[in-house]
């Protein structure tokens, strides 16, 4: 019991490290908001709609 306590004591005072989901899902967002940016210089250059261009990327279209 008392190692147990020990170790969820360590984790929930410790936060000076991110835990490697967290720099996982900030990579990500980064990458998702990349990405809507580069979604919109695309519309706005070919004169298309986002919905286009993104059917295109999937293939649907």
């Amino acid at each position: 019991m008392s190692t147990t306590n020990r170790i969820i004591k360590n984790k929930k005072g410790d936060y000076s490290a991110p835990e490697w989901w967290q720099v996982i899902l900030l990579i990500l967002g980064l990458m998702a908001i990349l990405f809507f940016i580069w979604l919109m210089i695309q519309a706005n250059t070919s004169n298309r709609g986002i919905i286009q261009i993104i059917e295109g990327y999937l293939g649907i279209g």
